[in-house]
């Protein structure tokens, strides 16, 4: 009966022990696990994510989407697909202050065949919660479009907003991205290739490039596509030789009424250090485009 008793006694005594050692550990952990496999994709509990994979397969499926860690994709650039967010889908995404980098930068423009980090057919919103601000769109060199006399042009480093899209870009900084180019192929929009609509209330496009020939080396608005600034900025950006836009290349309909254009140029024999617009309707309330060249 002792023996009994005693064995009872070091059970009960195990299991407090355990109880301990779990309610020890941080509070934080243990919510950012939760959150990762439970998640609902509502904004009050958001799909969290920290890996390439993870991430494509949630903007896929749309929902609310936070990064708790930088994304990188590891994957041969060859075969490894763009984040695409499909159609009729609704994808928030917050960088919560960490990078996303498709890390295409160094692969040569025709041995790839799809380099936009993010291709956006639906609706997709991009935001930064973090204090920090640090958030970025990176890495990328532009989804290959074949012409038509088997030629091929690139269209979107950073992101390519399809027809019929809609992105909202709200915080966080699409940089550090470039659209390669050749004498008979120019290519457009190394930040953001829009040919949906496009409304920037914040964040920041800076710093990304296109070659020679290039159009757009922040921004590139189609012919049919809408673009809104209301906030933001835009600066840094260029075109190389021949090239139009350093900033923004609008055929489209381009309306702004705050925001910065500021610091953007274009090469040699280029136009439109800050805006070329290129038959399309812009429309001036607000905002500031000044210092490009």
């Amino acid at each position: 009966m002792r023996t009994k008793k005693h064995l009872v006694k070091n059970i009960v005594t195990f299991v407090m022990t355990i109880a301990l050692v779990i309610g020890s550990f941080p509070m934080n952990l243990v919510t950012t696990r939760a959150m990762g496999s439970e998640g609902d994709g509502t904004q009050s509990n958001p799909f969290v994510v920290s890996y390439w994979g993870d991430l494509r397969d949630r903007m896929s499926q749309g929902g609310y989407i936070v990064l708790d860690a930088d994304v990188i994709n590891a994957e041969n650039p060859y075969t490894s697909s763009e984040l695409l967010v499909p159609y009729d889908i609704e994808v928030h995404l917050d960088l919560n202050g960490h990078t996303i980098d498709r890390h295409l930068g160094d692969w040569s423009y025709n041995t790839v065949s799809a380099g936009s980090v993010i291709h956006n057919q639906g609706t997709l919103t991009i935001s930064d919660t973090s204090v920090s601000g640090t958030g970025k769109i990176i890495g990328g060199i532009g989804t290959k479009i074949i012409k038509y006399n088997d030629d091929f042009v690139f269209y979107g480093g950073g992101i390519y907003n399809d027809y019929y899209a809609t992105l909202n870009f709200q915080g966080g900084t699409i940089s550090g991205n470039r659209i390669a180019s050749s004498d008979s192929s120019a290519g457009q929009g190394a930040g953001i290739y829009n040919y949906g609509i496009l409304n920037i209330s914040g964040g920041n496009i800076i710093g990304n490039s296109c070659g020679k020939n290039g159009k757009g080396g922040g921004i590139y608005n189609e012919g049919s596509a809408t673009l809104n600034i209301q906030g933001g900025t835009i600066s840094g950006n260029k075109v190389a030789e021949g090239g139009s836009g350093g900033g923004i290349c609008n055929l489209g309909t381009f309306n702004i009424s705050g925001g910065n254009i500021i610091g953007n140029s274009c090469g040699e024999y280029g136009g439109g250090g800050g805006v070329s617009n290129e038959g399309g309707k812009l429309n001036i309330s607000g905002g500031n485009i000044i210092g490009n060249s």
